[in-house]
């Protein structure tokens, strides 16, 4: 049996989505979800692994389609319900590149990267090109 205490709760299922099973799930937290990983839905007190069979991410909520929810009344019925993931959130870590030089696809200089910047929906890289911070 899976303990509260196992889990980390990463959002909550907003709405279906289309017409086969699929739902939304909001995210509080960024995490890295694959095809074939499972998330725990609290349902009536208990958490029940969903397996995840197709998933496609956004900023701030994935879409998710498990073999268990075949139909848009199956993913109606989820809604609301707390998803969790099993263990630790592991806290994305944007590699240290300050100092390295941004090269474009012709292989030519850009400019060396000074600093990374985090934003809700992505992350920015600043860049001395030709004198300037870009």
């Amino acid at each position: 049996m899976i303990l509260p205490e196992d889990l980390s709760r990463i959002g909550f299922i907003k709405r279906p989505h289309g017409v086969k099973g699929e739902f939304q799930i909001s995210l509080d937290e960024q995490v890295a979800l694959n095809k074939g990983d499972f998330l725990f839905f609290q349902l009536e007190g208990r958490f029940i692994p969903f397996s995840i069979d197709s998933i496609k991410e956004s900023a701030d909520h994935v879409i998710m389609g498990s073999r268990f929810v075949r139909s848009m009344e199956e993913a109606q019925a989820l809604n609301g319900v707390e998803v969790f993931i099993k263990g630790e959130i592991a806290r994305a870590q944007s590699p240290d590149l300050k100092g390295y030089i941004l090269i474009d696809d012709r292989l030519e200089r850009i400019g060396a990267i000074k600093e990374i910047l985090a934003f809700p929906q992505q992350q920015m890289m600043v860049v001395d090109y030709a004198g300037k911070e870009h």
